[in-house]
């Protein structure tokens, strides 16, 4: 999801030291860590969600598809028993 690479890790936190303090960085740094991690499960739920509703599409289209043979092949079979 985001990438950093350890000079900017070492910034943010150096940052983080000063504005918040070596007392409570801990506690924000796990405060930030659940929160990206909530983010992260709603970012994956709702791409599971849209995944889903696109194989139901593609089911949905599938059905149709046999459902037309199927109708056809019906037709065809009474019309063909028609004349016997």
């Amino acid at each position: 999801m985001f990438s950093f690479s350890f000079g900017e890790l070492l910034v943010i936190t150096l940052i983080g030291l000063i504005v918040i303090g070596p007392a409570r960085l801990p506690e924000a740094a796990r405060f930030l860590g659940h929160l990206f991690g909530r983010i992260r499960r709603q970012v994956n739920d709702v791409r599971a969600d849209i995944r889903r509703e696109m194989q139901l599409e593609d089911m949905k289209s599938i059905h149709r598809e046999f459902s037309d043979a199927a109708r056809g092949a019906d037709a065809a079979f009474r019309s063909a028993t028609r004349g016997v």
